[in-house]
């Protein structure tokens, strides 16, 4: 299984009381990831945690997101920063039992009723995501709204 992570978790300094900003860009390498969903190594139904109660409220009270719709979502985001990419920013993230996770924030414009990326559209998804630290490959969904 080749790794995930841009650079290794061990390595990112940790937040201070001031910030929790990550700098240095993207943590997790998007375009593999995406592949592995793509080709199923990742079992998205499986290997998807969403990791705080807000997250699971927003997508299963708010929008009636599947799982398969979010893979779809990450599948579609651009990788980088700028007009081109949908990348914001990395920061670090509390979730259930209190742990901290290293995120990258991704905003994707969504055409929602064929499912797929517009860079026209009104409506911007907000997905900020981890991985599993201990080796194992889940996806840490951490936000996913409008």
């Amino acid at each position: 299984m080749p790794t995930l992570w841009s650079r290794a978790p061990s390595t990112i300094p940790p937040p201070t009381e001031k910030s929790r900003v990550i700098r240095k860009g993207p943590l997790i390498n998007l375009t593999e990831l995406q592949r592995l969903i793509k080709s199923n190594v990742i079992d998205i139904e499986n290997d998807l945690w969403a990791a705080t109660p807000k997250c699971r409220k927003d997508i299963t009270e708010h929008y009636s997101w599947k799982y398969s719709q979010i893979a779809q979502m990450i599948c579609a985001l651009k990788p980088g920063k700028g007009p081109n990419g949908d990348y914001k920013k990395s920061e670090w993230c509390t979730v259930d039992g209190g742990e901290l996770y290293p995120c990258d924030v991704y905003q994707l414009p969504l055409d929602e009723v064929r499912g797929e990326r517009n860079p026209s559209s009104q409506l911007v998804v907000y997905l900020k995501f981890s991985l599993n630290t201990e080796g194992e490959v889940v996806l840490v969904l951490v936000s996913c709204h409008l």
